[in-house]
């Protein structure tokens, strides 16, 4: 759920007049379209900050559980490094404050559908729990 809410996030954030604007087009009036959008992406955030941890808990041995858990936080504060990145090439690519302002926020949104459909892809090869597989 957690994917697919991030990859609904990214391309509606990026072109939030969609399916009734064309893409990347659209001004003001798809305001609320983007805050859903985000509020979206948000909620997606929070079930991938949640969920790996429990789910760390529930599959591995104690011994290691410390140092998943570790590592999924490195994982994430990586990404956020990456990602900050990515967007000052994005910033870099166009010329002056008009492009700044009409279209680089929009590649900024949709440089998160590659790690969103990555993620959501790679979750079809993640086992099921002990408890899931009990119920």
């Amino acid at each position: 759920m957690a994917a697919v809410l991030f990859l609904i996030s990214a391309l509606g954030a990026s072109s939030p007049g969609f399916p009734v604007a064309p893409i990347f087009d659209g001004g003001s009036q798809f305001i609320w379209n983007f805050v859903g959008y985000r509020v979206l992406g948000g909620i997606g955030a929070g079930l991938a900050s949640m969920l790996p941890p429990m789910y760390i808990a529930e599959i591995l041995p104690p011994r290691v559980r410390g140092t998943l858990v570790a590592r999924n936080q490195f994982a994430i504060v990586s990404g956020i490094l990456v990602i900050h990145f990515v967007n000052y090439g994005i910033a870099r690519a166009g010329s002056g404050n008009t492009w700044l302002n009409t279209t680089d926020w929009r590649y900024v949104f949709l440089s998160g559908t590659a790690p969103a459909a990555l993620f959501l892809v790679l979750l079809f090869f993640v086992p099921e729990t002990p408890r899931f597989l009990m119920l």
